[in-house]
């Protein structure tokens, strides 16, 4: 089963703390993420799950500690090379508000260096229940569909490690369970993924661990139950089993 003891160390989190001012968002936190995890991340409003993900994201250095991925010291990847690792879906999915859905994604596929040929755009277009909208501007899209279209940057992009801010944002019931889907294939598909969540509940089915954060210090690092050998199989990759297109 995808994220053993056994699997390669994808992300490694070592007593990494923030400091802001005389403030401490983040304390002395450390986890790993291996290959074929989903862990959540899980604490209150201000518990420093925002600042945890900025710091595994990059985008702001710890005060003290050290974050790796692959082996690699986080702040080593040339850009280049670190966008071929790590893959980002936060709260502000970031699309191209005047660009179709297929356009968004040719474009993104091809910033990513990745094939970005038709076939395989339609198809992950298919997987996010978005062809009959495919060619309209994204900002025609509801705000559900446009969490969609950005997951399928993540996709596309085929980075090792995952980061997701509260993927379920803005969808309905119908693409919850979609989303639920998606990242079940992720994992089986051997992504890493860490993902900041207040739905842990509808999570749980595809999770591996949860980790909750109290005042920025790691307080449980628990084993879930899609870990254990009652759990519910996970989807086929995404690669193997396009599913047809649907509604916006």
């Amino acid at each position: 089963m995808s994220g053993e003891p056994g699997e390669p160390v994808v992300l490694a989190v070592d007593a990494v703390s923030r400091r802001f001012g005389r403030r401490w968002a983040v304390r002395r936190v450390s986890f790993e993420v291996r290959r074929g995890e989903l862990v959540l991340v899980l604490g209150h409003n201000g518990a420093g799950k925002s600042t945890l993900l900025s710091l595994m994201a990059g985008l702001i250095r710890p005060t003290e500690g050290e974050i790796t991925v692959a082996g690699r010291p986080l702040h080593g990847f040339p850009g280049r090379v670190l966008r071929e690792q790590l893959g980002i879906l936060r709260h502000e999915p970031f699309v191209y508000p005047e660009l179709t859905g297929f356009e968004n994604l040719t474009l993104m596929a091809r910033l990513y260096g990745r094939p970005a040929d038709r076939a395989r755009v339609d198809a992950v277009l298919a997987r996010l229940d978005l062809s009959l909208a495919a060619h309209r501007a994204a900002r025609t899209y509801s705000r559900g569909m446009v969490q969609r279209l950005a997951l399928g940057r993540l996709m596309l992009q085929d980075a090792a490690l995952w980061l997701l801010d509260e993927p379920t944002t803005g969808l309905d019931a119908a693409g919850r369970a979609l989303m639920v889907s998606l990242l079940g294939e992720a994992r089986a598909a051997g992504r890493a993924i860490a993902c900041v969540t207040h739905d842990p509940d509808l999570l749980a089915p595809v999770a591996t661990r949860a980790l909750t954060l109290v005042d920025g210090r790691l307080a449980a690092d628990e084993v879930t139950l899609a870990t254990l050998p009652t759990a519910a199989p996970v989807a086929a990759p995404v690669s193997a089993a396009p599913g047809p297109g649907g509604a916006p």
